[in-house]
């Protein structure tokens, strides 16, 4: 199903085609309609996040994983609180590191602890 811009829950239509990640996982329809719902506007909101981001798992405990469009990591969200900072953090992961180790050296991003980014190299 879709949230609409009320927050309410709509069926999906085979007329239209609405282009925004798709959410998995154990997802309560109040987590949905509220802290999904801000989580996926500010995706949205942001092109490049809402370009890279393909899918958002929700794990028990409300926690997030991230499926990135380029790049073969499992990103660990954790919370959804301090998105904005998390993004930042990935961000920053992406321009510096990646830049010179390439997409998929890691396989894992971790972003659960604050202030930490915990990368997992792929085994060759």
């Amino acid at each position: 199903y879709y949230i609409d811009r009320d927050r309410k829950k709509m069926p999906l239509s085979e007329k239209i085609v609405i282009y925004l990640p798709v959410a998995t996982g154990d997802i309560k329809e109040e987590f949905a309609q509220n802290n999904l719902y801000d989580f996926v506007q500010f995706l949205k909101n942001n092109k490049k996040w809402e370009n890279q981001i393909e899918e958002i798992i929700v794990t028990e405990n409300e926690n997030i994983e991230l499926i990135p469009r380029i790049g073969k990591q499992l990103i660990l969200f954790g919370k959804m609180s301090n998105f904005e900072e998390k993004f930042n953090a990935i961000d920053l992961l992406y321009s510096e590191v990646f830049s010179k180790t390439g997409w998929n050296y890691y396989n894992k991003i971790d972003l659960r602890y604050e202030g930490k980014i915990i990368r997992t190299k792929n085994r060759q």
